[in-house]
């Protein structure tokens, strides 16, 4: 069976087991660039630690910046400067970058699993058109 199929197949499971949002915009959008990510609730613990991990890391570092360039009335090219002098400040944003996507990682990946196994759902190869 096809990733296509299989998708169908899984996005009907988790509707009919009452989970609404089984298709996330950040899904849509890897799909769209082309790249085959199962739904959160049939990936592992480990590949969605991974996954959250990156994009809320990535997300904090660049909400902080904005916040440091709307609310200290700096430049962008004032604050990179002054992160690219002192390393300290820089060494700092991602260390706590960081440590806060881990946290939220880990918070995802076991809202996940938490999921995964209160509504019953099958597992990723055991999906078939049946």
């Amino acid at each position: 069976m096809c990733f296509e199929e299989k998708l169908a197949v899984a996005h009907s499971e988790l509707t009919s087991a009452g989970i609404k949002n089984s298709n996330p915009f950040i899904l849509k959008l890897l799909r769209r660039i082309g790249l085959r990510k199962r739904p959160f609730y049939y990936s592992n613990f480990i590949s969605n630690l991974v996954f959250f991990t990156c994009l809320c890391t990535c997300l904090y570092m660049v909400i902080s910046i904005l916040i440091d360039v709307l609310f200290n009335d700096v430049s962008l090219s004032e604050l990179l400067m002054e992160y690219i002098n002192h390393n300290a400040s820089l060494s700092k944003l991602i260390m706590e970058s960081i440590n806060k996507g881990v946290l939220f990682g880990f918070g995802f990946s076991i809202h996940y699993i938490y999921l995964f196994k209160k509504h019953k759902l099958s597992s990723w190869n055991d999906l078939n058109l049946g």
